[in-house]
């Protein structure tokens, strides 16, 4: 007991110590910004043949949200509310534009007024000419148009007398949409749209347990990890100017001096990412054609009798299963099995079964996906007992639970356990208990997949 306690307490030293690793034990001094991860990449385009005279206005948090809570919202926003300097910034930084100020322009009007009446009163009118302002091109509009909080959640915790762990994750969602209007006619020429997620952690682990009477041990030790959502913003008006200047690049609109070849290489590059992009959902699942209409796989496992004798132990199973798809979700599955149980049951213990059965797929985009399955079917031992009075056929009732793991477009692998409810009593002969007898099996297969996707056939139907 003494030698548990003393292994409890080491666990919860050790991991007390380490949220002090990133702790900070003083205060720090005041330094430049920390830069995002592609902001090497905005600094890395093509140098620009001209610069482009650009106007940004306002670029302005139009989501409306409010910073979530644990007991609701607060009355702080949800993101950054400074996002046209952000995006000012990077357009400096990206060398193609000479941003100009029209955020607070009546500011820049007055200052200029007092410039004009100050020399005009001390120098004379002759001096107060100032130079004039420049025009812009093109004008940039947009916004911050959504913040989606919980896009994906999740976590996992283990308790065990009074002593566990846990740990959660969350996901939410910042979008940017960046145009580019022509000052000469207002024409759009161009917009682009980028994302970015905002990732928060938290780990923590506790103990709760009486040591010996009238002596209670409790500790409890954690981290939490926030990815600045300030950070996430500008890294998704980053990517905007990015794609930006490569499009615009792209459909001729502005031209670079830069090595034709690397203006090439990054242009490809570009295309070569919206186009995957174009093939992905929000969670960065890509849209494959992973169901095709009919598939036939061969599987193997074991089979456990659950009956009224004592002694029964594992046997073995092997069987081919036919799969058609009526829907994305929804399946029609045939199964064959051949298996021997290593118990007095059932005659010489072989047996012949078949289950037809409709089977759930609960996330039939998915790479891995689990699955539901229920049926009704016979099993019967007559052709392989050689003792006639033990022949029989038995029906029954079948769950499965299993996991699809996608391997390519045509071959999946799966894992799945099962129960056969029989509809009588006397499996082995003996009628007792407030049961019937059953069967659990354990399987893993694989099976090959035949024609094109259900998604693909609908879709063609549709049109």
């Amino acid at each position: 007991m003494r030698i548990y306690l003393a292994q409890i307490l080491v666990v919860v030293l050790v991991w007390g110590c380490s949220p002090t690793i990133h702790q900070t034990q003083k205060t720090e001094p005041a330094r430049l910004g920390a830069e995002t991860p592609f902001h090497a990449e905005l600094k890395s385009l093509p140098p620009p043949q001209e610069k482009l005279v650009a106007a940004v206005y306002k670029f302005r948090d139009q989501t409306g949200q409010y910073k979530p809570t644990e007991y609701g919202s607060s009355w702080s926003t949800a993101v950054t509310q400074g996002a046209t300097t952000i995006l000012i910034r990077s357009l400096e930084e990206s060398g193609w534009f000479r941003p100009l100020e029209r955020e607070n322009l009546g500011n820049l009007s007055a200052e200029r007024q007092i410039i004009t009446n100050t020399l005009a009163a001390y120098e004379g009118k002759g001096q107060t000419a100032l130079s004039p302002l420049l025009f812009a091109g093109i004008i940039l509009e947009g916004g911050i148009i959504s913040y989606e909080t919980n896009v994906r959640t999740g976590g996992a915790g283990l308790r065990y007398f009074g002593a566990g762990a846990s740990g959660q994750y969350r996901e939410d969602r910042v979008s940017i949409y960046l145009r580019a209007v022509s000052t000469k006619n207002g024409e759009i020429l161009k917009t682009v749209y980028s994302t970015k997620s905002i990732l928060s952690q938290k780990i923590d682990f506790s103990v709760f347990r009486y040591v010996k009477f009238k002596r209670l041990l409790e500790a409890e030790t954690g981290i939490t990890y926030n990815e600045p959502s300030e950070m996430a913003v500008t890294e998704a008006i980053e990517k905007a100017v990015y794609g930006l200047v490569v499009e615009g690049i792209v459909d001729g609109l502005w031209n670079s001096s830069g090595n034709v070849a690397y203006i090439e290489q990054v242009a490809n590059d570009y295309l070569s990412e919206k186009k995957e992009n174009a093939e992905i959902d929000h969670l960065g699942r890509r849209f494959d054609d992973r169901e095709s209409m009919l598939s036939i796989g061969l599987v193997s496992g074991f089979a456990y009798s659950d009956v009224d004798i004592e002694g029964s132990n594992a046997g073995y199973t092997a069987g081919l299963n036919v799969n058609l798809r009526l829907s994305p979700v929804i399946s029609f599955n045939q199964e064959v099995n051949y298996g021997q149980l290593d118990s007095d049951v059932i005659g010489n213990n072989q047996f012949l079964s078949y289950t037809p059965s409709f089977r759930f797929d609960l996330l039939p985009n998915e790479r891995v996906s689990p699955y539901l399955s229920i049926g009704y079917g016979v099993l019967t031992n007559k052709y392989m007992a050689d003792d006639t009075a033990v022949k029989n056929t038995y029906s029954y009732g079948s769950g499965t639970f299993g996991f699809d793991y996608v391997l390519s477009k045509r071959v999946k692998i799966n894992v799945a356990i099962g129960n056969k409810y029989f509809a009588r009593d006397d499996l082995d002969g003996l009628v007792r208990g407030s049961y019937n007898d059953m069967l659990w099996e354990g399987n893993i297969g694989v099976s090959y997949q035949i024609g094109s996707g259900w998604y693909k056939k609908t879709l063609l139907k549709r049109k």
